[in-house]
């Protein structure tokens, strides 16, 4: 009965890996694929540009 109990419960235990993977899997293809690819938008950039004393540097 002991050994029965074991393979039952590896069996479960590999069914729920394989399934956390298949389905880690599917929930980063969806979000990598919502989002929109907008090339129009440039980065931000917070940097300012240079004036006064520090553009002639």
């Amino acid at each position: 009965m002991r050994h029965a109990r074991r393979r039952i419960v590896r069996r479960v235990a590999r069914l729920a890996a394989v399934g956390g993977l298949l389905l880690g899997g599917t929930m980063v293809t969806r979000a990598v694929a919502s989002e929109p690819p907008d090339a129009s938008t440039a980065p931000r950039a917070f940097a300012q540009t240079p004036s006064g004393a520090g553009g002639d540097l």
